[in-house]
């Protein structure tokens, strides 16, 4: 036993540290715990998001058909606008898009037919001005050639 010649020291073993692999597996999987929270959660936002969309398309259509009762004759104007908010092979946020301008495309419009409605009234105006003058001019002819 003298091969060795000193002290034998018994070291217990040792098992190894694995503290730093276990510590980044859970935060790995932390990380995948929370992106497929967050996943969820985005698809979660996406059908809500769809659908605010369709109720505001729906909104805009009972506009459209509330003011096509009070102005039918608005039909030329606000039909097509209607027609292109259902199209079903447009998309969903164009669609949305358009519908969330119906408000403003409706007095808009109101507007237009109003401007129109005047503009036809003071021409009627002009044109029988036009035509009381004319008439009067025939009779104040007369009324000279009398020598009144």
């Amino acid at each position: 036993m003298a091969l060795f010649g000193g002290d034998v020291r018994t070291i217990p073993y040792q098992s190894p540290d694995y503290s730093g692999s276990v510590e980044a597996a859970r935060g790995l999987a932390n990380a995948r715990a929370q992106g497929i929270a967050g996943g969820i959660g985005q698809v979660t936002d996406y059908f809500k998001q769809q659908g605010e969309k369709k109720k505001l398309i729906k909104q805009s259509d009972i506009q459209i058909d509330a003011a096509l009762k009070l102005f039918p004759e608005m039909s030329s104007v606000l039909q097509p606008y209607k027609d292109q908010i259902r199209d079903e092979n447009v998309s969903l946020d164009e669609r949305s898009f358009i519908a969330s301008q119906t408000g403003d495309f409706i007095t808009n419009s109101l507007n237009m037919m109003k401007i129109k409605g005047a503009m036809d009234l003071a021409q009627e105006r002009e044109a029988r001005m036009g035509a009381s003058a004319g008439a009067g001019g025939a009779g104040n002819e007369e009324w000279k050639s009398t020598g009144q």
